[in-house]
């Protein structure tokens, strides 16, 4: 369960959007719930088992803060402090957003700031905000910390919209030259806060459905992801770092019939089991010779020989196609020495150059 802290705003409101697309479970508040309160903190949702909080919360009017400080530091700070000492005490994880103005921006060129750069906030939201982490630090040891910049999105009030409106009210607009951002989009921010520590597995073991033996090599990818894994001498195969979301899985092995399991759910820092028992369907013929696009065996030498062509070979239930069987199998030939191999119903594949 992933509880969202400041769904109403401008990057908060992103973030549930991609939690209700991947259809995860979780709660959202907002002002409802007073970050300054920490009673308000610990009654919420107190019968849920919180995972992760995502803090999208805060105070971020950067210039009014240097004449409300009093109320900057109770947001950002004591506030900050509440929400980790919720998150230590509900066993959970905090994903939290900071800020580049703990810089104080005298770094020299145009490189960007790194986590090893020194903060030295030089305004009172700055300083806030670095306070606010420094809460977290002291209670947590299982947090992150994203410091963005220039955020803009399609809700709330940002440089984007301030830009659009002045074009429009003036025919010449000035701004300051002597500042340096990189303006973050909020919903490329809202995705990476999803993947930053909110990642889950996929394992499980492949057999073969009549014997009930592990199967060795099989390949298991996630449908529309580069994610995938083999099974190994015990039909075990693991899939980590898979963002949170629902997936189709699909297992698939020569002479077997290709499986696809949907609705796969992967929930941040589990573990989703999915099995698969595979249905064998071997051709049966007693012998089948590879051949490339021309024909490449210029004889047999036994008269019991079958050859077939790459587009028949292509045809037989669990190929999708001829290189496949080179790549699944490893069976490419680097010896000149004929590579056989045997399938469960007795079918015989060998792989001869005798080109």
């Amino acid at each position: 369960m992933i509880w969202l802290i400041g769904n109403k705003g401008m990057l908060g409101c992103e973030v549930e959007k991609l939690l209700k697309k991947h259809k995860l479970n979780y709660l959202a508040s907002d002002k409802e719930v007073d970050i300054c309160d920490y009673k308000a903190l610990k009654n919420y949702g107190q019968n849920e088992k919180i995972d992760w909080i995502i803090n999208c919360s805060g105070y971020t009017q950067v210039d009014k803060a240097e004449e409300e400080k009093e109320w900057v530091f109770k947001m950002n700070r004591d506030g900050v402090k509440n929400i980790a000492q919720t998150t230590l005490e509900r066993q959970a994880k905090l994903i939290h957003i900071s800020t580049d103005y703990v810089f104080n921006g005298k770094k020299e060129g145009f490189l960007g700031y790194t986590e090893e750069d020194e903060a030295d906030p030089i305004n009172v939201y700055g300083k806030s905000k670095l306070d606010g982490e420094k809460e977290i630090i002291g209670h947590l040891k299982n947090y992150f910390i994203i410091r963005t910049a220039w955020l803009y999105g399609l809700q709330g009030s940002n440089f984007v919209y301030t830009m659009l409106r002045l074009f429009k009210e003036r025919d010449l607009v000035k701004v300051v030259e002597d500042q340096w951002g990189s303006p973050t989009y909020t919903v490329d921010l809202a995705v990476v806060i999803l993947k930053a520590g909110n990642t889950g597995k996929i394992a499980g073991v492949v057999t073969d459905k009549k014997t009930g033996k592990p199967l060795v090599g099989v390949n298991v990818i996630v449908r529309g992801t580069t994610l995938g894994a083999a099974t190994d001498e015990k039909g075990r195969y693991y899939i980590i770092q898979v963002p949170i979301g629902t997936y189709e899985v699909e297992a698939s092995y020569i002479g077997y019939a290709k499986m696809v399991v949907k609705q796969v759910k992967v929930m941040p820092d589990l573990t989703t089991q999915v099995n698969f028992e595979l249905t064998p369907s071997g051709v049966r013929m007693r012998e089948i010779v590879v051949m490339a696009e021309n024909r490449i065996v210029q004889k047999d030498i036994t008269s019991t020989r079958v050859t077939s062509t790459r587009a028949e070979m292509e045809k037989i239930p669990g190929f999708e196609k001829t290189t496949d069987f080179f790549t699944v199998q490893g069976a490419a030939i680097v010896d000149m020495k004929p590579q056989a191999l045997r399938l469960s119903d007795g079918t015989q594949i060998q792989v001869r150059d005798e080109s």
